[in-house]
């Protein structure tokens, strides 16, 4: 992935690094994402629609055997901060 922490809506990229003949992926990003689920090497653009700490887990075959590759992530809220403007900042 493009990062570890980032804020709700913010798009986060992850992209698969294996190396050999893959036949199939099978991407799952976690709960509140967008596209929940993908089906291609990727790289795929994902936002979150809410806070917390997301599990990300890639699944990728050769036809015969298969390896899973397992990430976590942490969506933070977004606060709004009345400086005058009501304007917003990502902790993330």
């Amino acid at each position: 992935s493009s990062a570890n922490s980032l804020c709700v809506n913010n798009v986060v990229t992850f992209s698969n690094n294996s190396t050999g003949t893959i036949s199939g992926y099978n991407w799952n990003f976690g709960v509140g994402a967008t596209p929940p689920s993908a089906n291609t090497s990727g790289p795929h653009n994902v936002t979150y629609s809410n806070a917390g700490t997301k599990n990300i887990q890639l699944i990728i075959t050769d036809g015969t055997a298969f390896d899973t590759i397992s990430k976590s992530i942490t969506v933070n809220s977004i606060p709004l901060v009345n400086a005058g403007d009501n304007d917003t900042i990502c902790s993330g």
